[in-house]
């Protein structure tokens, strides 16, 4: 350009950000990626074992942006028998749940159990996944909205959240709207758990009554809820 003739000086960084996709591969972006994340040695131990052709499918290149690479490999890392799952910021009242599986999860089964936790979900994403050594995964994306509060217990409570999402994949928890004061009311899956003990023993005593009942009481009431775990 004739600097002369310009109408205003050039940005450089905003031309650097528009023209990088041009001039790079995905490959190249995610290379650079790894490196800002782990430093240049396990960074590129990272691309050389996880980012090949065989590796990597056509649809991850499509939906996943660079940037995110980093934090979907230390998933793989860690990713063994049980289910690995972290959550991510979009909006006050939107988030994003990321689960990592070696089996194939039910959809129908997912959708229900976000519901259960109190999140709707407006997106979702499965992608087949070649790991090295031959392994299998499958790594699923949903989308997912709900008040503000909620979300942001979600985000602050991640690991209560991914511990409950565990023990539901593995049959060790109940998956029913109860699991939704694990958010609204701070409890953990065992917490839950204990409620479901003292509704069943109320319906025992109290049989003109039925769980969905009292189910519906817990949630609308969860600082109450949460009194009740703690006495």
């Amino acid at each position: 350009f004739d600097s002369h003739q310009l109408e205003r000086p050039v940005d450089l960084e905003e031309a650097r950000r528009l023209t990088e996709p041009l001039v790079t591969s995905w490959e190249d972006r995610v290379s650079a990626a790894l490196e800002r994340e782990f430093g240049e040695r396990e960074g590129r131990r990272l691309l050389v074992r996880y980012v090949t052709p065989e590796s990597r499918s056509g649809l991850y290149r499509e939906v996943t942006g660079p940037e995110q690479v980093p934090e979907d490999l230390r998933m793989m890392e860690r990713l063994e028998s049980r289910l690995e799952a972290r959550v991510g910021a979009r909006t006050a009242e939107g988030a994003s749940v990321q689960l990592l599986s070696v089996r194939s999860l039910d959809l129908t089964d997912i959708l229900k159990t976000m519901q259960n936790l109190g999140l709707a979900v407006t997106e979702e994403l499965r992608i087949p996944l070649t790991l090295p050594e031959g392994r299998r995964c499958f790594l699923y994306r949903f989308e997912v909205e709900a008040p503000a509060e909620r979300i942001a217990a979600l985000r602050e409570g991640e690991e209560r959240f991914v511990d409950a999402l565990r023990a539901l994949d593995e049959a060790r928890a109940t998956d029913d709207p109860l699991n939704g004061l694990i958010l609204s009311a701070g409890l953990t899956w065992r917490d839950a758990e204990v409620l479901r003990t003292l509704r069943n023993h109320l319906l025992e005593i109290r049989p003109h009554w039925n769980a969905d009942t009292l189910n519906g009481v817990l949630v609308r009431n969860a600082p109450a809820a949460g009194a009740l775990v703690r006495a």
